[in-house]
């Protein structure tokens, strides 16, 4: 392999996504690295690269989904400790 190449980055838009309960969920892909594998060509002749990649991923919960975490929350609460 040889060094990274360097790259900018013209656009890294987000898949969103609404959840039945109403939570939105936000995703992404961003590229950290490329690498030209040496000595390495495609059927086609091309230069075969390697990428890394980062997954970004961003959780806006739903009223719903916050009510249910604290319902739940305070059930834990009441809960008998263990006293073994």
């Amino acid at each position: 392999m040889t060094e990274p190449l360097n790259f900018a980055t013209e656009q890294e838009p987000w898949n969103v996504y609404r959840l039945e309960d109403g939570t939105i969920i936000r995703a992404k892909i961003v590229m950290t690295r490329v690498m030209v594998r040496e000595g390495a060509k495609t059927d086609e002749g091309f230069p075969v690269y390697d990428l890394r990649w980062q997954h970004i991923v961003d959780v806006t919960p739903s009223e719903i989904s916050k009510a249910a975490r604290q319902s739940s929350d305070l059930m834990d609460r009441l809960k008998p400790k263990d006293t073994a």
